[in-house]
């Protein structure tokens, strides 16, 4: 496969390795899964006791093995044929029709005898992109693979999640041309484009090189349960006249959701030389069957005369409340719909899915089913009817039922099992076992350390609570489909929060108003005042405390974001500050200290440096004054004597 466009690829892996920053709207992505099929084809001849062994070719550049099919056509595995390695299996009445292995190696043997069938040998590879819807459509780029494979070998698969508030209504190829158009669809076979509001598949003869803009609807009314109950209510019946057009209205049984219409347009009549013209007109039309054949009848004699018949049938799937058939041709037209109507159901748990079926409900109903379709994360491994049969190895089965028969297929985001055949129900409760892959929420700060014991709470569908471990990890089970909040505290602070959409990756990276601060100390000179002890307090909980080093730095390495008070406290000198904290912070404290006394330890303010000096001054003020006032009286006494001498 040549590499896509690289800014798609560079988009993908952003994608994965992003850390989620805070938002208040979920964001959601679309699946683009770029498919590859290698086929091959084979001759078994295996006696009795004799195993055979199929594997996969190396996975291309690019890609990896999504699975390995081996089928064995109309006729099945021959009985005495048992498998021996494989994932699923398909069946067609009791004949297994094809193994499937996701290992990428399928062993069979032979029980008895001998035996010689052919088999036709696909190996499935893919190469998946998330891309963010983001407006109303999505630019999916596509380029021809590589030797040896063309377009032909290739499919690209688009998939919303059900959850989410989008649906498909267009797609218009790199030529411009409009491929859900009814005309352009009849022009090309039914597997080249299928479509539902979810789902896209574009292969084969509508694939091309360049950019494919996938229009998108958006609204609530487009969000679509994870888990339901479908019904055919009824066949009905219609014609449309020669030349004349009829709209074909639906409407929602009570409590059910109407989702569309199986539609087949068929006519019978002698051939004629004209051009078939129907149009079709719907919210949305996948084009999904044709038969043009003539018809030749033909007695044991002339008596009745050969009689040659032209029919053809046309089958597609409508979405939409109505739809509208356009007859332009000069004979009557023959309508079936079958209206499929949804209702959601199911009761989910970490273990899986249960869906409870009741007569009541399936009243009046010629067929119904329950259905579950996953987020990515989510695989089904079984689906066990109310009598306890299992069915999970099934990719597809179509079994013998009472006196109907009964369809069901188990994929490994999506299964379904038919519960109504006409006369025939299964009522109860179904459990569709899911393997849920935990999704990883890491906490980290800003500087993208891990956020140690923080709480992280996740809120929806499901609720939880739990503690990140010392990577700054907490795992959750999201085991109902939906949009969840995710809000990180850490020391009680909300610090991070954000609103998911799809996960694209089990492991979410959210990025926290955590900061480091950098507290400096300094006397009252400006120097780095080492073993300060400095507290920070949040409210009136002390979160961190600390000495500063020899240069006068203390570190607190993750705090959360909010407005606290620093106290620092060198021996007796003490100071407050009030401080924010928005970002990684470098904050300085100047302390009112001058000087320490040597050996004494004892720090010496500025106000108690001025008073000592002060006080300093008085006394040696006073000193003076007592030694002046000594001197003259001894100077007195001095005078005195040598008057009285020289008297």
């Amino acid at each position: 496969m040549a590499p896509m466009l690289t800014a798609l690829i560079v988009l993908g892996l952003l994608v994965n390795l992003a850390y989620q920053q805070p938002n208040t709207e979920p964001l959601y992505y679309a699946r683009i899964d770029y498919i590859l099929k290698a086929k091959d084809s084979g001759s078994f001849n295996l006696n009795e006791g004799a195993v055979a062994e199929i594997t996969a070719p190396p996975e291309p550049a690019g890609y990896e093995l999504m699975y390995l099919e081996a089928k064995f056509g109309d006729e099945g595995l021959p009985k005495n044929i048992v498998p021996v390695m494989y994932d699923h299996i398909r069946e067609d009445k009791g004949k297994i029709t094809s193994l499937i292995s996701s290992s990428g190696e399928i062993k069979i043997a032979c029980k008895s005898g001998n035996a010689s069938f052919n088999a036709i040998v696909e190996a499935v590879y893919v190469k998946t992109l998330w891309m963010p819807i983001k407006g109303d459509e999505l630019k999916i780029n596509v380029e021809e693979p590589e030797e040896p494979f063309n377009f032909k070998d290739m499919i690209v698969r688009v998939t919303i999640e059900n959850y989410a508030p989008y649906a498909i209504s267009g797609v218009i190829a790199p030529s411009g041309i409009d491929l859900l158009s009814l005309s352009t669809q009849e022009q090309l076979p039914p597997e080249a484009i299928e479509i539902d509001p979810k789902h896209l598949y574009i292969s084969g003869e509508a694939l091309q090189s360049g950019v494919y803009h996938v229009k998108l609807l958006k609204g609530e009314k487009y969000i679509l349960p994870s888990a339901f109950i479908a019904i055919h209510e009824r066949f009905i019946n219609e014609t449309v006249g020669a030349n004349r057009a009829k709209t074909f209205t639906i409407k929602s049984r009570k409590g059910w959701k109407y989702l569309g219409s199986i539609v087949i347009l068929f006519s019978l009549g002698m051939p004629k030389n004209e051009k078939t013209a129907i149009k079709l007109e719907a919210q949305l039309v996948d084009y999904v069957y044709f038969k043009d054949e003539l018809i030749h009848i033909e007695g044991a004699s002339f008596l009745i005369p050969p009689l040659d018949m032209k029919f053809w049938l046309k089958a597609f799937i409508v979405f939409g409340d109505s739809f509208k058939v356009d007859n332009h041709m000069s004979s009557q037209l023959n309508v079936i719909y079958i209206p499929i109507m949804i209702k959601e159901a199911g009761e989910w748990t970490p273990e899986g899915v249960f869906i409870n079926i009741k007569e009541t409900d399936l009243k009046d109903v010629t067929m119904a089913y329950a259905v579950v379709q996953l987020p990515s994360y989510g695989t089904i491994e079984d689906v066990v009817t109310p009598s306890g049969e299992s069915f999970g190895e099934y990719a597809s089965a179509l079994k013998p039922w009472y006196t109907q028969l009964r369809s069901m297929g188990v994929n490994d985001h999506e299964a379904f099992i038919q519960v109504k055949s006409r006369g025939a129900i299964e009522a109860g409760q179904y459990f569709f076992k899911v393997d849920w892959k935990p999704v990883t929420i890491v906490a980290v700060d800003s500087n993208r350390r891990p956020l140690k014991q923080a709480l992280v709470e996740v809120k929806g569908p499901a609720s939880f609570t739990v503690t990140t471990d010392n990577e700054g990890k907490a795992k959750v089970k999201l085991y109902i489909p939906g949009e969840y909040k995710v809000s990180i505290k850490f020391h009680g602070v909300e610090v991070g929060s954000s609103v998911i959409g799809t996960i694209t990756d089990t492991e979410l990276r959210v990025e926290c108003e955590v900061y480091e601060l950098k507290i400096v100390t300094q006397n009252a000179l400006g120097q780095a005042l080492g073993g300060t002890e400095v507290s920070l307090i949040l409210g009136d909980k002390v979160l961190y405390t600390g000495e500063t080093n020899d240069k006068g730095i203390v570190v607190f390495d993750q705090v959360p974001k909010g407005a606290y008070i620093v106290q620092a406290v060198y021996k007796r000198i003490e100071k407050v500050q009030d401080i924010e904290v928005t970002k990684n912070e470098v904050v300085q404290i100047k302390l009112d200290m001058l000087f320490e006394i040597p050996y004494l330890g004892f720090a010496v303010s500025t106000v108690e440096a001025a008073s000592m000096v002060f006080a300093i001054g008085a006394i040696l003020t006073l000193l003076l004054f007592k030694r002046t006032g000594r001197r003259k009286e001894e100077t007195e006494e001095e005078l005195e004597v040598e008057v009285e001498e020289y008297g």
